[in-house]
Formats: C-alpha cells, sequence, structure tokens
C-alpha cells in the first residue's frame, strides 16, 4: 500500500511541475506584451513633449503655457488611442518573436494614422501649434515605437543564444 501512496505522490507532483510549466509559457508572451505596451504609451506620450519642448525653442518661441497644459491633457489620451490602433492592427498579439515585414508595414502605416489623428484633434481643439511639432512628434513616435520592438528583438534573440 506505501508504494501505491508513493506512487500516487510522485505522480501528482509530476502532474503540479507540468501544469505550473504550461501556466509560465502561457503568461510569459502576455507580461512581454504589456511591458511593450507600457513602454510604447511612456514613449509615445515622451514623442510629444520633447518634440515640444525641442522646437520651441529653435523656433524663436518659448513655450507656451497653453501649449504645455495641452500637450499634458490631450497626449495621454492620443497614446491610448494609437494603443488601441496597435490593438486594432493586432501588433500585440504576437510575441515578437518573428519580426517580419509585414510587421513594420502594419507599423508604418499605424503610425501614419495615429499622427494624422493627432493633427486632427489638435485641429478641433483649434490649437496653433508649429508645424514642424507634429513633424517631429510624429518621427520620435514612430522611432520610439520601433525602436521598442527592435530593442525587445535584440534582447529577447541575446537571452535565447
Amino acid at each position: 500500500m506505501s508504494n501505491v501512496s508513493v506512487n500516487e505522490n510522485v505522480n501528482n507532483e509530476v502532474i503540479e511541475d507540468a501544469v505550473q510549466v504550461e501556466i509560465k509559457k502561457k503568461f510569459k508572451p502576455d507580461i512581454k506584451n504589456c511591458l511593450i505596451l507600457l513602454f510604447d504609451y511612456i514613449f509615445i506620450i515622451l514623442a510629444y513633449v520633447v518634440s515640444l519642448m525641442s522646437i520651441c525653442p529653435l523656433d524663436g518661441r518659448y513655450v507656451n503655457g497653453l501649449y504645455i497644459t495641452m500637450i499634458l491633457i490631450a497626449t495621454p489620451f492620443f497614446a491610448m488611442t494609437v494603443i488601441i490602433f496597435f490593438f486594432i492592427f493586432k501588433l500585440y498579439v504576437n510575441s515578437l518573436i518573428d519580426i517580419s515585414v509585414a510587421e513594420v508595414r502594419r507599423l508604418i502605416i499605424i503610425n501614419f494614422i495615429s499622427i494624422f489623428v493627432y493633427v486632427g484633434i489638435m485641429t478641433v481643439l483649434k490649437l496653433d501649434f508649429p508645424y514642424v511639432f507634429y513633424l517631429v512628434g510624429g518621427l520620435l513616435q514612430f522611432i520610439f515605437t520601433s525602436g521598442i520592438r527592435f530593442v525587445y528583438k535584440l534582447l529577447f534573440v541575446k537571452a535565447n543564444d
């Protein structure tokens, strides 16, 4: 009888270990995608804040308090809109193990669409930002969101080697 109970205990431990491994496999990509989503959100906001802070002094203007207020109010909502676009275009579905040409194409399209949405939002709000602000902010947004994915790819490949 003791052999049966020992075998059952061993089998139960093996099953529990297998279940734990499966849970880790399932949630590991989700955690990675959540981190990428968080970095996307932070860096999209940062792109437009950096754009405003760098363009206005070069343009010979001081940074207007209204500009700062509107950036701090509108940009977080805009960043959420971009992340919704990323979900619609399924950029968070893939765990980014293979960054394909199609995925890069989708990233470029999403960034262009989101930049036009941002310009539209700012036009509706009747804010007179310099045109270079949108250009630099959009370029930084693309560089940051693409950079997050490529740095992740390099780190992920490096960790697996």
